[in-house]
């Protein structure tokens, strides 16, 4: 069972990995680098220089200490992996510390295989810092699964049961992931893996890096890692860009139908592109929409194919309604993978291929080009079932899938149960819907797209309207995020962050 719920920046890799897997298919605040005392909200820390050394050609990676517990000290220290593509205007430059989503997604392979998609001017006039948040890849990591076998297993989970035996199916196999991460991992991890924790993390990985002031660009989750550092921290941030914005004030249903309603209105923008694009058309004759529902009604069914992929990535791979679906969602994310939508449905529809759903399913769940799957799901898992508004009982969430179901076939009942290893996890949750406030930092630049099917443009006005400290600069179009589809969103960013200048009110970038 695949969580989607939280949003994550993971195209580009995912892409990697499917051409891999198939065959056949094609005025600046100043740094500081030296040890120091620097003051913070939070009190003072003694920091000493990071020990950098170079990582993957022209990086520099180091490990730095945090508390296992704020509130326990006592129980000693984990470390945090930290990544930086130096400035390349040379030593001496401001910091940018990102995150890209999430929760779950390394921020150390983020940087490493997407720093060139950041424009010049940015890597020129700045280091560009993230991390793998505690719980996440090299940080003391949350492990459940021990196998790409296991894993694939896992993803094969109905998403959308219906019937006693299938629930009771999906109970079992949710029963079994948490019990083994309860055995992997150790239970204080799992109580103090909480975004909250995460930003203190990031407010001492600020003061070891020297930096008086915060510099911050957080995408999808990442907006909240953000809005929660600044609610915690506002007189150290500098500047802070929110893209794809996570309204805290909202319920986990709540939450669940908005996505739900995205990803349907992002699947109904994929059958107008396809019928209107003679290539998608060829593949798909009897009309976008109607043959999706055939295939996925035959999946639904019990239907299954095969998906042949590369030997290290399991060979020939069963392909059913939830590596279907997964494959579908993976592609809704952007519209430059609405293609591969149509090639993989084609696919299946004339030849019963499966390689191309079965590709972007494995690559949306972190797997990776040596044929391991990272522990993205895992940390997802243990961070969102701490994060997030208590569910109530399994009898709710059958119902409120039903429901959801019912207004959005397609993606909602998969939303609501997607939900279900938190009924199970050994760490109460600690979350509730509450409005972000910041009093004392500078200006928020929020950015939000119109056609965002992961964090749903109204979320980005109505943070707007929580923070009151913030502009929102809308990108209208399709797809997850802002800054990586649009050379007007960036620009604006990074003139924000170069010159601390915003955007004026109502700036729309189409």
């Amino acid at each position: 069972m695949k969580f989607f719920k939280k949003a994550t920046l993971r195209l580009s890799v995912s892409t990697l990995v499917l051409l891999s897997v198939i065959s056949g298919i094609t005025g600046v605040a100043g740094a500081v680098r030296v040890g120091a005392t620097l003051g913070s909200a939070a009190g003072s820390r003694t920091v000493t220089a990071p020990s950098w050394h170079k990582c993957n050609k022209q990086f520099l990676c180091t490990f730095l200490p945090v508390p296992l517990s704020y509130k326990t000290p006592s129980l000693g220290s984990i470390k945090i992996a930290v990544v930086e593509s130096p400035a390349l205007s040379g030593p001496g430059a401001p910091d940018i510390f990102i995150n890209p989503g999430g929760p779950g997604l390394s921020g150390v392979q983020f940087l490493e295989s997407e720093y060139k998609g950041f424009p010049l001017s940015v890597r020129k006039s700045f280091n560009l810092i993230s991390w793998d948040p505690r719980g996440v890849g090299q940080s003391d990591p949350v492990t459940c699964l021990t196998n790409a076998q296991q894993m694939r297993s896992y993803l094969a989970l109905n998403p959308d049961p219906s019937t006693k035996k299938e629930i009771n199916a999906d109970i079992a196999g949710v029963k079994n992931f948490v019990s083994l991460c309860r055995k992997h991992t150790s239970k204080v991890l799992l109580e103090n893996i909480s975004t909250a924790n995460d930003a203190r993390d990031l407010n001492l990985l600020r003061m070891d890096l020297g930096q008086s002031k915060l510099n911050y660009l957080g995408f999808s989750y990442g907006t909240y890692l953000g809005e929660t550092y600044a609610q915690m921290f506002p007189h150290t941030v500098r500047a802070m860009t929110l893209d794809g914005v996570v309204n805290p004030d909202i319920t986990t249903l709540q939450a669940d139908a908005a996505q739900s309603m995205g990803f349907e209105n992002e699947l109904n923008g994929f059958f107008k592109y396809c019928d209107h694009n003679s290539t998608c058309s060829q593949g798909l004759p009897g009309g976008a929409a109607s043959q999706f529902g055939q295939i996925m009604k035959q999946f639904k069914n019990g239907s299954t194919v095969v998906g042949q992929l590369k030997a290290q990535y399991g060979g020939n791979v069963i392909v059913n309604y939830a590596i279907a679906l997964l494959g579908t969602i993976a592609a809704l994310y952007s519209p430059k993978t609405w293609p591969l939508l149509g090639v993989g449905l084609a696919a299946i529809l004339s030849t019963g291929d499966g390689q191309v759903l079965a590709g972007l399913a494995y690559g949306y769940a972190g797997l990776q080009l040596n044929g391991k799957f990272t522990n993205q799901d895992a940390a997802n898992t243990a961070i969102s079932c701490v994060d997030r508004p208590s569910l109530g009982s399994l009898s709710q969430l059958e119902k409120d899938a039903r429901r959801l179901d019912t207004t959005y076939p397609d993606f909602g009942g998969s939303v609501v149960w997607s939900n279900l290893p938190c009924l199970f996890w050994p760490v109460k949750s600690q979350g509730s819907p509450k409005v972000i406030h910041a009093p004392g930092a500078p200006t928020i630049l929020l950015v939000g797209s119109t056609g965002d099917p992961a964090t749903p443009y109204q979320w980005a006005k109505s943070v707007k309207a929580q923070l009151g400290n913030a502009v929102l600069l809308t990108r209208v179009g399709s797809g997850h995020l802002g800054y990586f589809a649009s050379v007007c969103v960036q620009g604006y960013v990074d003139n924000y962050f170069a010159n601390l200048r915003l955007p004026k009110a109502n700036t729309v970038c189409h």
